[in-house]
């Protein structure tokens, strides 16, 4: 066994003591440790490097607390969306108080859309792709003509009729209004400057609900 104690200079000018432990363990290895130790005086740092010796000896190198502090805590699982999903209903939408229609939009958009794409991912692997929402593979923006073809393609494969772009915002206002959303909401969120512009898609809600009176009285049965 053997301690030694130095004073030690640093580039800066700045000084400290350091302490060099050696200790020959109970299967015959020799065990060595430097520190920078506490304290301004060598005597001080003499003290600290006598009191770590006999830990040493009574615990080994690791020690009973450097032991505990070193074992692997168990990492954390990281849940995949599909996973994740019912627990997001459960904290944001049920615990918010969400009507049951936005919860059912929730669920279908989850069921339909979402798991289908991003199921299998976990969480932490889920990356943003820019700020755009349609965006090509390598995350920009769809040009006007890419967003044509790509838009045509689905039709087709869909057995649609082809039809322009504005067809998407004109299912988005039409799914709002049929959702009761109110009609200056819709205007924002469609980007519309005028409120007659939209307005004209809130015929829709007369003709659903003289669609569900003539289910009502069957008349769909007899046609």
């Amino acid at each position: 066994m053997a301690v030694t104690v130095r004073e030690r200079t640093l580039p800066s000018g700045d000084s400290h003591w350091q302490v060099d432990i050696r200790v020959r363990l109970t299967d015959g290895t020799t065990h060595r440790e430097r520190h920078k130790a506490p304290g301004s005086t060598r005597a001080q740092a003499l003290r600290w490097a006598r009191q770590r010796e006999a830990h040493i000896l009574r615990h080994g190198p690791q020690g009973k607390e450097s032991t505990k502090k070193k074992q692997a805590k168990p990492r954390p699982v990281v849940p995949t969306f599909a996973e994740f999903a019912p627990r997001f209903l459960q904290d944001h939408v049920v615990a918010n108080r969400l009507s049951p229609t936005t919860r059912r939009d929730y669920e279908n958009t989850i069921k339909h859309h979402l798991n289908p794409v991003l199921g299998d991912i976990r969480l932490d692997r889920l990356e943003r792709r820019g700020e755009h929402v349609l965006t090509n593979d390598r995350g920009r923006h769809l040009t006007p003509n890419s967003l044509v073809r790509r838009l045509r393609v689905a039709q087709r494969h869909a057995g649609l009729a082809p039809c322009g772009p504005h067809i998407l915002r004109h299912t988005f206002c039409s799914h709002l209004v049929l959702r009761g959303v109110h009609v200056r909401t819709i205007q924002k969120l469609a980007g519309h400057a005028e409120l007659s512009t939209t307005e004209v898609y809130m015929h829709l809600v007369s003709e659903a609900e003289d669609d569900a009176i003539r289910r009502l009285r069957g008349e769909d049965d007899e046609e």
